[in-house]
């Protein structure tokens, strides 16, 4: 008897990224719950924001250097009292206006920027993150704390995903070949409840070659 008549048969759910979400689901223990992590990029992405204000800063040393240099008891001012470079602001003026500018654009680029450091870098106390709305930082710090994936699982569910025919195309087909930036959503446990599952499905087939695909 082949494998095909040997196999349960799997029931159908639809193709591509519906029936490789059909997996993920059906796992209870979510063995199979592997994904990227993306570092490269993410430290790519703080490398560019960290210039931008970097940039910022710039304008503001530039404009603290022009408020020393200047007689113009207006601009100085300004420089010291907040509600004055607001009026000024208000008024047009356009060294207040630029000011003004540079400084509500620091905010929103400093407020991102620390939503994608790591969390260590500005928390030291429970309090102080219980405290900050800033959720994404946390979520930071579960990810760089997330282990790898099993290799068992990530061999079964590569094995599943490929089947002879592959269940996902085009980029998608090859995110699990970068083992060094995957993230298992599982805390590493005994029992391997995706293995257990496809070995069910297909007999002798999850730690070899591919099993035939079910007619």
């Amino acid at each position: 008897m082949n494998d095909i008549e040997n196999a349960v048969e799997m029931p159908d759910h639809g193709q591509g990224f519906a029936e490789a979400s059909w997996l993920l689901a059906s796992d209870v223990d979510s063995e199979s719950f592997i994904f990227r992590k993306f570092n490269k990029l993410s430290a790519r992405n703080i490398l560019y924001l960290q210039c931008e204000i970097l940039a910022l800063e710039e304008k503001l040393e530039k404009f603290d250097q022009l408020v020393d240099r200047s007689t113009d008891t207006s601009l100085q001012e300004s420089a010291r009292k907040w509600e004055r470079l607001i009026a000024q602001c208000n008024e047009g003026e356009p060294r207040a206006v630029e000011m003004m500018t540079t400084v509500r654009e620091l905010r929103i680029k400093l407020k991102e920027y620390r939503k994608l450091l790591p969390h260590a870098t500005y928390c030291n106390t429970k309090a102080w993150v219980d405290a900050s709305p800033d959720e994404t930082l946390k979520l930071q710090s579960e990810i760089a704390a997330m282990h790898r994936p099993e290799e068992r699982a990530l061999r079964a569910m590569r094995n599943w995903l490929e089947q002879p025919w592959p269940v996902l195309g085009g980029r998608s087909r090859h995110f699990l070949e970068d083992e060094t930036d995957l993230v298992s959503l599982k805390v590493p446990a005994e029992a391997d409840f995706l293995s257990k599952r496809l070995r069910a499905c297909w007999p002798g087939q999850v730690m070899g070659s591919p099993a035939p695909h079910p007619v």
